[in-house]
């Protein structure tokens, strides 16, 4: 995989993640009205305390997660070491988070569609990350060279 293509791959990723986002937050008018009621249900202050507190986390940890996405897309397109392990990081807690969201609520077909397209751009990246030879050597870390000696000897030619 070159360089191009995985940049491309990373804004392609970032354009899912965002519309996924927009498209899930204006899902209310497109839900039956069963369904909607339900979820005005679940943030009311008629919900018992388990549901109204499993919601507050779930929102919290989707905001630490946006933050640290956004982090690690800048370690991503700066070619850093710590910003593929925290994408890859992000991504696994992003996949359990998601997994407790979809059984809390509904979410509409275009919504699925997208956060699944992000979900396998994903999975492209952190592939690519991993395993294609000009991408992971990008991501390397530089070790720093130690010679062996006293200071001041003149460094071995072997």
């Amino acid at each position: 995989m070159k360089v191009n293509t995985f940049r491309a791959l990373l804004t392609a990723s970032w354009i899912m993640f965002i519309l996924g986002s927009v498209l899930s937050s204006a899902r209310g008018p497109s839900l039956p009205k069963a369904l909607s009621d339900y979820l005005e249900w679940q943030v009311s202050s008629d919900a018992p305390v388990d549901v109204l507190i499993a919601g507050d986390i779930l929102y919290l940890v989707r905001i630490f997660l946006f933050m640290g996405l956004a982090v690690s897309y800048i370690g991503l397109y700066r070619w850093k070491e710590w910003g593929s392990h925290l994408f890859m990081v992000v991504r696994a807690l992003g996949l359990v988070a998601s997994a407790i969201w979809l059984y809390s609520t509904v979410e509409p077909g275009l919504v699925t569609v997208t956060w699944s397209a992000g979900c396998i751009i994903d999975g492209m990246l952190i592939t690519a990350m991993c395993w294609a030879d000009p991408i992971r050597s990008k991501f390397e870390a530089d070790e720093l060279l130690v010679e062996e000696g006293q200071p001041g000897d003149p460094p071995s030619p072997f």
